[in-house]
C-alpha cells in the first residue's frame, strides 16, 4: 500500500478525508467554501488512489459549486478547474483538459491585467518591517480594495505611497 509523506496509507488518510468532508457537509451544506475544499482534498486522495472516476466526479462538484459562489476567475474556481484539467488529461481526455486549461491560463491573465488599488499598510510601520508581516491576516486576501483592517488589529492604516 502506497504511503503518504508522514507514513499513512492513502487509504486510511481518504477515509479521514471523507470523515471530514461528511461532517462539513452536515454542518456547512455542501456549497460552503469549506465543504468544497474538503471536497477538494478528497479528489486528490482518490487521485492518489488512481481512483480517477471518482475524483472526477468531486472535482466537477466543486468547479460548479466555486463558479457559484465565487464567480468564474476567481483564483479558488481556477485551481478547481486547473485541478479537473489535469484528471482529464490522466483519463485521456486531451481536448477538454486543453480547453479547461485554456480557461485557466485566460482568468489568471485577467486577474494580472486587472488593476489593484494601493493596499493598506499600517501607518506606525517602519521600513524595515514588511508590509506583509504587519497586515493583519484576518483582513483576507481576495480584495482588490484598499480595506480597513478590524479595528483591534491596528490603530491607523495609510496606502503605501
Amino acid at each position: 500500500m502506497r504511503e503518504t509523506a508522514d507514513g499513512h496509507s492513502f487509504k486510511n488518510h481518504c477515509e479521514a478525508q471523507e470523515r471530514r468532508l461528511d461532517e462539513k457537509c452536515r454542518s456547512l451544506g455542501e456549497d460552503h467554501p469549506e465543504t468544497l475544499a474538503a471536497m477538494l482534498e478528497l479528489a486528490d486522495c482518490l487521485w492518489g488512489q488512481g481512483r480517477l472516476i471518482a475524483a472526477r466526479k468531486l472535482e466537477e462538484q466543486v468547479v460548479e459549486g466555486r463558479r457559484r459562489f465565487f464567480g468564474e476567475h476567481h483564483p479558488e474556481t481556477l485551481k478547481a478547474v486547473g485541478k479537473l484539467a489535469v484528471t482529464l488529461g490522466a483519463q485521456g481526455n486531451l481536448e477538454e483538459a486543453r480547453q479547461l486549461q485554456e480557461q485557466v491560463v485566460s482568468g489568471r491573465r485577467a486577474q494580472l491585467a486587472t488593476p489593484i488599488s494601493k493596499p493598506c499598510v499600517p501607518s506606525t510601520i517602519s521600513p524595515e518591517q514588511s508590509p506583509r508581516k504587519a497586515i493583519s491576516p484576518e483582513r483576507g486576501s481576495c480584495s482588490h480594495r484598499c480595506s480597513p483592517p478590524p479595528a483591534a488589529s491596528l490603530a491607523s492604516t495609510t496606502p503605501i505611497a
